[in-house]
């Protein structure tokens, strides 16, 4: 398993691609998961299978203990872009019980993704976070395990 100390070159680019995008306008078509070009493996395993970078657009994206209303914010991924990564180990679909931030600026989606926050802790982020796709559309890199 790798930690998050690890990521630091990874969250370095991130923050460059993100800041790039910010110059460019990304945004509209960008805030849900479909297209296989939001994730891609990157050749490494977890604890918990094999783990895939996928493109956030934006930063400080919460990841949660799980799919619903009810559950907290266990942590964030403070950096955009191509910094973080995702395991292979679950995609899971939510339910009509989720939290607000599944719906960020017009863009929605119940797919959800594991991931290690950056305190270290595991949970899920919402798909809307993830660049590129469709409204309500599960990764098309991602495997759905759960």
């Amino acid at each position: 398993m790798f930690s998050k100390s690890r990521r630091g070159v990874a969250m370095a680019l991130g923050a460059a691609v993100v800041a790039a995008g910010a110059l460019v306008g990304v945004g509209a078509g960008s805030a849900s998961a479909s297209d296989t070009g939001s994730c891609a493996a990157n050749g490494r395993t977890s604890a918990h299978g094999p783990e895939y970078v996928c493109g956030l657009w934006k930063g400080n994206v919460p990841v949660y203990d799980w799919t619903g209303t009810n559950n907290a914010i266990v942590g964030y991924l403070n950096v955009g872009g191509r910094a973080n990564w995702f395991t292979g180990q679950c995609q899971a679909y939510g339910d009509d019980n989720r939290p607000s931030e599944v719906y960020v600026n017009g863009y929605w989606n119940s797919w959800w993704a594991y991931t290690q926050a950056d305190n270290g802790v595991w949970g899920y982020v919402p798909e809307v976070y993830f660049a590129g796709g469709a409204n309500d559309q599960p990764s098309g890199v991602l495997p759905s395990f759960c």
